[in-house]
């Protein structure tokens, strides 16, 4: 699943699914920006932009880690943080 960027003004930024609909809008507005701020904040929102649009293949890869880990009867706190981030979104994931 890939999720797309567009960076539709300075002030607003969309993330778009798969299927083309508009999964959020960010808007600097919201963030309190000034004259002062505005390249800061702008770098901070595509960097935000980045990360959501790349929740759905962190997710995969966290799942396909956290198998690989369990098949080889790993176990200590990096299973365990992979499987809590995991199961924050699927509560009803289990290795």
């Amino acid at each position: 699943m890939t999720w797309n960027i567009v960076q539709n003004s300075w002030q607003y930024t969309s993330i778009y699914g798969a299927d083309e609909h508009r999964i959020c809008l960010l808007d600097l507005k919201d963030w309190g920006v000034t004259e002062d701020n505005q390249d800061e904040l702008e770098k901070q929102q595509s960097d935000i932009a980045k990360l959501i649009a790349a929740a759905p293949a962190l997710l995969e890869w966290l799942i396909k880690a956290a198998e690989e880990l369990e098949a080889t009867n790993a176990t200590g706190h990096i299973l365990e943080n992979i499987k809590s981030v995991i199961t924050s979104v699927y509560p009803e994931y289990e290795v």
